[in-house]
């Protein structure tokens, strides 16, 4: 579970985040922190490498996975249905959009949470690998130039 620590507002430091392994940049407003989680999902285990950094009471996550089956076995729009569904979970959809970003298909979601953070996320598939970035705040809090500037940083490099 994402949690939002509460603290004043600080000035955002913007440095470009990239990860070869990961194949993907991203423009996070502080120093990001990397951890790596195991999912157990429908396919099996699947290793979730995740990139956060806050700013005062805001979190910036950026994190990719790699799944078994392959868009030759699991359609994109099947695999960003499955990330809706779970990320989803006990929240409540505000909007949704599909989006593509660097010619791959994706969605955007903003949620609120029963705990008061409200969510903008944003997710996008190519062969097993399932990209995601998202902003969580305090309901209220989430800055729209902040957030604009971090999901549209975010460049997925060829294979």
């Amino acid at each position: 579970m994402l949690l939002v620590a509460a603290g004043c507002s600080k000035k955002a430091e913007w440095q470009e985040f990239s990860s070869p392994d990961g194949r993907f940049s991203i423009t996070f407003p502080a120093k990001a922190e990397e951890e790596v989680k195991t999912l157990n999902t429908a396919e099996g285990p699947v290793e979730m490498h995740e990139y956060l950094a806050t700013l005062g009471n805001r979190a910036f996550l950026a994190t990719y996975s790699d799944y078994a089956k392959g868009e030759d076995e699991v359609k994109a729009e099947t695999r960003l249905a499955g990330w809706r569904a779970g990320v989803m979970k006990g929240r409540t959809l505000i909007t949704e959009r599909e989006m593509t970003v660097d010619g791959l298909p994706g969605r955007e979601l903003i949620m609120d949470t029963p705990e008061g953070l409200q969510i903008q996320a944003r997710a996008f598939y190519r062969g097993k690998r399932l990209f995601q970035a998202l902003v969580a705040a305090p309901k209220g809090d989430l800055h729209p130039d902040e957030t604009t500037r971090f999901l549209g940083s975010l460049k997925i490099t060829a294979e």
